[in-house]
């Protein structure tokens, strides 16, 4: 089940990160967005994209950490480990909901079903 959440993570990377580059941050270069404490707006959008990105690469370092788990069985590291992973994804699960509450048809096209498979899957294999 580690695997298949790993895989899953993976998954939930890649189209991060499709999503990114295809709707949302080419967009960015569109709209004027405001100034921010660290510069003016060509700073705001790098830290857009950077941020992008960053949730991008955690999400598949998720995966390669889930997926070297697969393999072990039985030590508290990797319970511990597995806990935690599914704390993160339960709590973007809430996050998720939360920010979706007024218009909760959105949820049908957010990564939220992929984000509840993860922790259930890692709490099931804890």
């Amino acid at each position: 089940m580690v695997g298949v959440a790993g895989a899953l993570c993976l998954l939930l990377a890649g189209g991060h990160t499709l999503v990114g580059q295809r709707w949302v941050l080419p967009r960015l270069r569109e709209q004027p967005l405001p100034a921010s404490p660290l510069g003016g707006p060509a700073t705001t959008a790098v830290a857009l994209a950077v941020t992008w990105y960053f949730v991008t690469i955690a999400v598949t370092g998720l995966a390669v950490l889930l997926l070297a788990l697969a393999g072990r069985h039985g030590s508290a590291e990797r319970s511990l480990v597995l806990r935690t992973v599914a704390g993160v994804f339960a709590a973007a699960s809430a996050l998720t909901v939360w920010l979706a509450r007024r218009r909760p048809r959105s949820l049908v096209r957010s990564p939220v079903a992929g984000f509840i498979a993860v922790a259930v899957l890692c709490l099931v294999s804890a």
